[in-house]
């Protein structure tokens, strides 16, 4: 704590002073003034000093008065006030150069100007300072405290930081996406310190305070949120000044211990909320109440479903599922009112209750416009943007809650075979014949398994033997439309060598991709397969 030297210029003793270097840096707070006359004076400095000195230590070695000065420097020192006309008679060029690098001031102070006089005055002017900014440090903290006393989120934490210091203002996590801005969409603030941020976030491992000059003469400051010793993210502001005051440092600091409190609390509530959910799913999925309990048990938990809606998962490695979690959720309250959103394994399950007159087309666009902000605001997480979604249909009632959740689990796992569409959400009401035999190996597995073991156990056995790839090229084949040139260009090969492998296929199973009924009898083949053994994860299908 202590006061700026700009603010210590109208002092009575150095009104008559002139700063003849370092002016960019006035606004360096000082903490309490010495006399410096001894040549080791460096050593004895902790940071924050106004340093006073007439040379007497080196009156005649302008070698000796630079290295003087720049131990003065090197200590973190506020200022350098000199007093001339008793030892030198000016300011060497080499000091008022180095001082202008450091952004050091240096004030030149005329010979009458007595030292007890002007210790005195500057001494009084910080304990008074100290005495404000000691009891304005106190109302930063309590003022931000009762936003969370009062139930106050990270949003409102931020628009009563953003006040105290009069800038923009956001908590982001660990990663570098925010939880909440003090002014705009979070979008705006990705776009102005989003890159900054992220590597800010993930390469601070001291986990200090630090600064970063942008573009535009701004100035990012990024005070860590630390809980116990669990790093939770920081607290960013945005100031015009480089060097910024020690109330906004304050307000800074007790914004991050406010938010690690409001921050630990929405993560136990987020992981409460995430073991009812899955319970809550366990329910709708196996079918174990009335349609009646589960409307009045989603009531309690918070999750409208009453009107139309839509259910969605998002797969990807369990060691991401926690991290994203929280932004879809973030995401879906900004959307609509009275979502669900839990984990299970390594798959995100959510019911959405759409928006007033969506559905149908509409709904999956909706959809799809989600998607695309989720991938959006998770970039920058690395491998964590690498996941998988899927749809289901619309649900008009909760009798219709399990289906919709299957039909989203097998969209979501033939997104990687077929053509995911727009931003990568795949629709189960576009994934074609694999509705009906999702519902055939449900009710009559053995028989899916036959029908595809009799069309394509012969050519399965062929390439293994010999080492080729005729079912390859059949799956490429059906993926490419039953085009011959579009599937050479796809496998690399030549267009006769697609057709002679076709044909071989055809002695080999007895179907012709040619006729009608050998075409669509090896295409639910290949689905069926895929369904069965592994080219979808049956067991990742909701029971």
């Amino acid at each position: 704590m202590g006061t700026s030297i700009s603010d210590l210029l109208d002092c009575a003793s150095l009104r008559e002073g002139q700063v003849i270097s370092g002016d960019s840096g006035l606004d360096r707070v000082a903490s309490s003034v010495t006399v410096g006359e001894v040549p080791d004076i460096g050593e004895w400095l902790s940071g924050g000093e106004i340093v006073l000195t007439t040379f007497f230590a080196t009156p005649s070695d302008k070698k000796a008065r630079l290295q003087f000065v720049t131990s003065i420097i090197e200590s973190r020192a506020a200022a350098l006030i000199i007093k001339l006309g008793r030892y030198i008679d000016h300011i060497d060029p080499e000091i008022v150069e180095i001082a202008d690098q450091h952004e050091f001031p240096v004030i030149e102070i005329p010979p009458e100007v007595r030292w007890t006089h002007l210790i005195q005055e500057i001494t009084e002017r910080i304990q008074g300072s100290l005495a404000l900014e000691l009891r304005r440090s106190t109302e930063i903290h309590e003022r931000l405290l009762q936003v969370v006393l009062e139930g106050g989120d990270l949003r409102r934490i931020c628009e009563v930081s953003s006040y105290l210091q009069s800038c923009p203002v956001a908590i982001v996590d660990q990663f570098g996406l925010a939880f909440a801005t003090s002014s705009g969409s979070i979008d705006e603030f990705s776009e102005l310190v989003g890159d900054v941020i992220a590597g800010t976030a993930t390469d601070n491992n001291d986990r200090k305070r630090i600064r970063i000059d942008m573009s535009g003469g701004q100035h990012l400051h990024y005070q860590p949120i630390v809980a116990g010793s669990e790093y939770l993210g920081g607290v960013v502001s945005v100031h015009k000044r480089r060097q910024i005051g020690v109330l906004d440092e304050r307000a800074l600091e007790h914004t991050a211990t406010v938010a690690a409190i409001e921050i630990s609390r929405q993560r136990l509530l987020l992981e409460t909320e995430i073991r009812l959910g899955a319970d809550f799913l366990d329910s709708i999925l196996e079918e174990r109440k009335e349609p009646s309990e589960l409307l009045r048990r989603a009531g309690l938990l918070g999750f409208h479903l009453a009107k139309d809606g839509i259910s969605l998962v998002i797969q990807l490695s369990p060691d991401k599922a926690t991290e994203v979690v929280r932004t879809v959720r973030r995401l879906l309250n900004e959307l609509t009112e009275g979502s669900m959103t839990t984990i299970k394994g390594d798959t995100i399950y959510s019911l959405i209750p759409l928006p007033a007159g969506t559905g149908g087309d509409d709904a999956l666009d909706w959809v799809r416009s989600f998607a695309g902000r989720l991938r959006h605001d998770i970039a920058w997480r690395s491998d964590s943007a690498d996941f998988r979604m899927g749809v289901g249909g619309v649900y008009k009632d909760p009798a219709r809650l399990g289906s919709s959740i299957r039909e989203a689990v097998v969209a979501a796992e033939l997104s990687s075979r077929l053509d995911p569409g727009a931003q990568g959400v795949t629709a189960f009401k576009d994934v074609g014949a694999y509705r009906l035999l999702l519902r055939f190996m449900q009710t009559n597995p053995d028989e899916l398994k036959a029908l595809y073991k009799d069309s394509l156990d012969t050519v399965i056995a062929y390439d293994q033997v010999r080492g080729t790839n005729l079912l390859g090229t059949l799956e490429t084949y059906f993926e490419m439309n039953e085009s011959v040139n579009r599937t050479a260009e796809r496998l690399f090969t030549h267009r006769h060598t697609v057709r002679y492998r076709l044909e071989r296929i055809k002695e080999l199973s007895g179907l012709d991709v040619n006729s009608s009924d050998g075409r669509e009898t090896l295409s639910l083949a290949v689905k069926a397969r895929h369904l069965i053994e592994g080219a979808i994860n049956h067991e990742a299908i909701p029971s």
